[in-house]
């Protein structure tokens, strides 16, 4: 009987000469008399064709990627830790705090692995240093000893930024001679660095005291997820530590600009504007501000916002002249996607971003009869409806408007409703023209000077004596707007050096009612001056100072009351 197998295995060979056959490369033959050889043979081939099966199995599983089922344990496993980091994502993204964030987290992880306790460091944003930011589990008294005998393994991940995992803490060479570890009994340790970026900025350590081997490599996969955690963690927490200092600068900021003091002026017509703002303040009752171009509207309302009970919420302004018709419902109100050619999504409207803050509709009086009958509504109802939608928003802001025309002889002339006019006019502010208050300008002047001298980094400049008769002598049309651009334009212009009349580049007639203010201005001065000399030489004596002078007794009265002067000031 002939028997063929494939292959040249030695295998075959050593199994031909078993059962009394001779193998080539080729054949193998097995004498016919032989029955029981030519079985066993047949067996033996079985056998090894049934390993080779096993190898071919175990190979193609390779290969594909195939691995065995894990075990039901294995899996609950899996899902336990799936589970875990889902929370953890859901914790980074409700908590903004990491000292409450991490410690939170760090407990799901002590869980989740089944281990004693838990360490994480993080560097000190100001010093650089390490510091303990959350423990775990750890008794009071060995806290210290925990934070120390971590240290040389911290130091190795700091150093190295690699993941560390010791089987037996009792027995590794850089932990053995740890009188804490001795102690303590601690057995396995894995610690991973927490990274941001390309930085290791803290360290995750846990450690089990009960068993040697306790970690794999799954546990450190698990553990470096757990430590990407504590880094975004930790750049959230900069990020809103850093967002919230510049929102805290910026409210600082704020309220410096629009604190009442900013709002130049002690006459008497401003210390009535003072007075009516101050009791609109603890209200909501909308306020009408009339007042020519650049007397300061908007300055005033920012003013009532920033120092009321609205503060903290939005303060809107809308030029109202500027809002063409077609455009009036979706900017004020918004709309829904789709509601219009170009409603690529939804949009809020102007009044619901100013929702419990303030809406300064600036220049009222420059509205179509379209635009005021849409207000209207939302004044009255505080509802409105976005363009395209069918439920009703209510919204809650107080409004603040500004006109520079008269608003009654508008509703006389039917361009303004007047019903719309009673609606906004609660209480009135009138912001009278800079001209009506001169007295006003000195310290208008110097607040501007120093105001744009300090965005130059540069001290004030001087105004000469010519320049500042010429300011005081212009009526100024364009009110407290037009006389800040002209100091602007004046220190531009001086190059540094002081301001004169020629920089201000004002009227050539005002010019000279400058000049003939600073000729009255030094005539009065040289008056003064030789009246006191002659009341200084006669001893404050009128009668004499009189008769040196050559005038009578009242019209040297006179001349005292004019410059000021007091005839006793000059007794003995």
């Amino acid at each position: 009987m002939d028997a063929a197998a494939s292959g040249t295995q030695p295998k075959f060979a050593s199994l031909a000469k078993r059962f009394g056959g001779v193998y080539h490369s080729k054949t193998m033959v097995i004498r016919s008399n032989d029955k029981d050889g030519v079985n066993g043979f047949f067996s033996a081939i079985d056998a090894e064709m049934a390993e080779v099966g096993d190898l071919l199995q175990r190979a193609k599983e390779k290969l594909s990627g195939g691995v065995p089922q894990p075990s039901m344990a294995l899996q609950r496993l899996h899902r336990n830790r799936l589970a875990t980091l889902h929370e953890i994502s859901q914790q980074l993204g409700s908590i903004h705090s990491i000292r409450e964030l991490l410690p939170r987290i760090m407990d799901l992880v002590i869980e989740t692995m089944k281990v004693e306790r838990g360490l994480i460091m993080l560097r000190n944003r100001m010093t650089g240093e390490l510091e303990v930011t959350v423990t775990r589990n750890m008794e009071a008294q060995t806290l210290t000893d925990a934070s120390r005998l971590s240290q040389s393994i911290i130091d190795d991940v700091l150093g190295g930024g690699q993941p560390i995992i010791t089987s037996n803490a009792q027995l590794d060479p850089r932990l053995r001679d740890r009188q804490s570890v001795m102690e303590y009994g601690i057995k396995s340790i894995l610690c991973v660095p927490i990274r941001l970026r390309d930085q290791v900025i803290g360290t995750v350590y846990i450690d089990d005291r009960r068993a040697a081997s306790h970690f794999d490599e799954e546990d450190l996969a698990f553990l470096v997820c757990f430590a990407n955690f504590a880094a975004i963690a930790y750049e959230n927490a900069l990020l809103l530590e850093r967002a919230r200092g510049e929102l805290l600068h910026l409210k600082r900021e704020v309220k410096r600009k629009y604190a009442f003091k900013n709002i130049i002026g002690d006459s008497a017509v401003m210390r009535q504007v003072f007075r009516k703002v101050e009791s609109v303040l603890q209200s909501d009752v909308n306020v009408l501000l009339e007042g020519e171009s650049g007397t300061g509207k908007e300055l005033i309302a920012r003013a009532i916002h920033y120092n009321s009970n609205r503060r903290q919420k939005l303060f809107v302004p809308i030029n109202c002249g500027a809002m063409p018709d077609n455009l009036v419902e979706s900017e004020l109100f918004g709309h829904r996607k789709g509601s219009f050619t170009g409603a690529v999504g939804d949009k809020k409207g102007l009044f619901e971003m100013a929702h419990q803050g303030t809406i300064f509709l600036d220049e009222i009086s420059n509205t179509s009869l379209l635009f005021q009958a849409k207000l209207l509504r939302i004044l009255q109802e505080g509802e409105l409806r976005r363009v395209g939608d069918s439920a009703q928003r209510y919204v809650d802001v107080r409004v603040i408007a500004a006109t520079n025309k008269n608003l009654r002889d508008a509703v006389r002339d039917g361009t303004f409703r007047e019903d719309l006019y009673y609606r906004i006019n609660v209480i009135s502010i009138h912001l009278a023209p800079l001209r009506e208050h001169k007295e006003d300008i000195p310290l208008l002047m110097a607040h501007f000077l120093e105001r744009h001298a300090k965005k130059a980094g540069r001290s004030p400049p001087t105004l000469s004596l010519e320049a500042r008769n010429a300011l005081m002598a212009y009526d100024w049309p364009g009110n407290i707007r037009e006389l800040e651009n002209t100091l602007q334009k004046g220190m531009i212009l001086a190059m540094g050096e002081d301001i004169g009349s020629d920089h201000l580049e004002l009227p050539r007639s005002v010019i000279l009612r400058g000049r003939s203010q600073r000729l009255r201005d030094a005539r009065n001065q040289f008056e003064a001056e030789f009246i006191s000399q002659a009341l200084k030489e006669s001893d404050g004596n009128v009668s004499e100072t009189a008769r040196q002078l050559g005038i009578s007794r009242p019209q040297l009265h006179r001349l005292l009351q004019k410059h000021g002067l007091r005839s006793k000031d000059f007794r003995p």
